[in-house]
């Protein structure tokens, strides 16, 4: 087995010994590769400028359907607020017809009552 000594020396030599074209070709490469990772950065910034600007759009459109929401809702309630109100007003109307109804029967049994007890007494 070679020891780790051994083993780093052997890296070592392996890179120092490596021909200086491949050396040459390794620059273009690393350039290549910072050229391509500074477009990927170029393109997440973008990507990252796009996903803002569709939230705010997005958080826009659901501010508008609120405020709609909340306008329809409340004229919902103004109509129910309405609706129940004529009821209560006419439900009131009717009572107040069927008590003096009742008061008219009574006094017209009152009346009767009266009529008749003499006619009774024969």
């Amino acid at each position: 087995m070679l020891c780790l000594g051994s083993i780093v020396v052997l890296f070592i030599f392996c890179i120092l010994s490596k021909p200086e074209e491949d050396m040459e070709q390794e620059i273009p490469l690393t350039e290549t590769i910072k050229a391509r990772v500074k477009d990927l950065e170029q393109r997440r910034i973008e990507l990252l400028q796009k996903i803002d600007d569709l939230a705010d759009v997005g958080a826009s459109q659901l501010d508008e359907l609120k405020t709609k929401l909340l306008s329809e809702m409340a004229k919902a309630k103004a109509n129910i607020n309405a609706y129940t109100q004529s009821r209560i007003e006419r439900l009131v109307e009717i009572s107040n017809q069927t008590q003096e109804t009742v008061h008219r029967l009574n006094t017209a049994q009152q009346l009767v009552d009266r009529l008749e007890a003499p006619l009774r007494q024969f």
